[in-house]
This record gives structure tokens, sequence and C-alpha cells, in this order.
């Protein structure tokens, strides 16, 4: 397959999964408001954004990693493109480490940080430890995204 068509699919596949993501949440949002109301949304919306916040920190050494390694494919040089790989996987996993511990934290004092109702306190402890879960298994592939 010519780098072109590559491209294109690559494009293609990017915005394909962004329409399918905002597709999925647009449907959440009015199954979690009829089915749970309006607190657990608020809690819903809490995580949400929790996670955006990890997310948007792991998007810039991915962006870079994917320039770093283009140049160094582009180059035939697939050993120097390894080492990218390998050495943001590290620098990931370091940051998934003390993201998780982050959230764990958090989760302790999050009915202290945030109004959330007394019934909620602990499903929203369980879905923030579960956010930590999530960081420390998934922010090290992040590396792989490139």
């Amino acid at each position: 397959m010519r780098q072109r068509h590559r491209l294109i699919i690559n494009v293609l596949t990017n915005y394909g999964t962004f329409i399918i993501y905002g597709e999925a949440n647009f449907v959440l949002v009015g199954y979690v408001i009829r089915r749970l109301g309006k607190d657990a949304f608020g809690i819903v919306a809490l995580i949400m954004s929790l996670t955006i916040v990890t997310e948007l920190l792991g998007r810039g050494i991915c962006q870079a990693l994917t320039k770093h390694i283009a140049a160094e494919v582009s180059k035939h040089n697939f050993d120097r493109a390894n080492e990218f790989v390998n050495t943001s996987m590290a620098w990931l996993s370091g940051c998934a480490l003390v993201g998780a511990f982050v959230y764990m934290v958090l989760a302790g004092y999050i009915d202290k940080i945030f109004n959330i109702p007394a019934l909620l306190v602990s499903e929203t402890k369980f879905a923030v430890y579960l956010m930590g879960l999530r960081v420390l298994l998934c922010f090290p592939f992040n590396a792989f995204q490139s």
C-alpha cells in the first residue's frame, strides 16, 4: 500500500473513531439522566472530566513521538524509531504511576473536595478507583498511538 493511501485510511479511521465516540456519548448522556438521575449524571460528568484531563496530559508526548518516528522511519532508521517508542513508553509508565497515585488519593477525599450526595459517595469513590486503574494500565500504551 502506498504511503498516500495509508495516510488517507489513517485519517478516515481517526475521524470515524471520533464520530463513534461522539455518538456513544450523545446516547449515554440521555440514558444516564433518564435512568440514574441528575446527581448520578453529575458524577459521570465529573469522572469524564477527570478522564479528559488525564488524556490531555499524554497527548503532547504522543504528537511529538509521531513526528520523530515518522522522521526516523522515512530515513529507514528503525532502531532509532524503536528507541523513541521505548523511551516514551518508559516515560508514560512513570506518568501512569503518578497519575494512578493521584486518582487513589483523590478517591479518598472526593466527598470532601466535591459536593457529592451521601448516597453516591461510595459509587463515586469506586469510579475514581477504576479511573486510576485505567490510567495505570492504559496510559503507557499511548506510546503506540503514534
